[in-house]
């Protein structure tokens, strides 16, 4: 994903940084991840949007 900063290597803990990787493509602990990026925010709409919206049909 374009928004998702790019790393050297993987985050491990909770650490604090100049640049924002509290987001859910990060490998840091459940706590720290408690937002998504704009980007990853957009592809689940889309997602949604193309394979889960309801049509009001009933099954």
């Amino acid at each position: 994903m374009a928004d998702t900063a790019p790393q050297a290597s993987a985050t491990q803990g909770c650490p604090e940084a100049p640049f924002d990787l509290h987001n859910y493509r990060d490998m840091m602990d459940d706590a720290c991840m408690y937002r998504f990026t704009v980007g990853q925010a957009q592809r689940m709409a889309d997602s949604w949007v193309a394979y889960r919206m309801p049509t009001g049909s009933v099954s």
